[in-house]
């Protein structure tokens, strides 16, 4: 069986990291709140992360929203592109 080819990104989860939250949620790149994982917007650096939710007035206090580490399989990148 082939396996998928994995890429790891830093996303914008609304509310706790998942790991802790059973019904995670994440942001896109419109600041809109998404229960699809595939929909989050993904960014290489944490600063780049620091930067987009500085521009859109989002908090990253752990409890709202709090940034983790998702890992996509190449289709979720190409089916929805961030």
């Amino acid at each position: 069986m082939l396996r998928q080819k994995r890429q790891t990104y830093y996303v914008i989860c609304a509310g706790p990291c998942p790991r802790v939250d059973p019904d995670p949620r994440w942001l896109t790149r419109e600041s809109v709140v998404t229960t699809l994982r595939a929909k989050a917007a993904r960014f290489v650096t944490v600063t780049e992360t620091h930067d987009f939710a500085d521009a859109h007035g989002i908090i990253l206090d752990g409890v709202t929203c709090s940034i983790d580490r998702e890992e996509f399989i190449v289709i979720q990148l190409h089916v929805f592109p961030a």
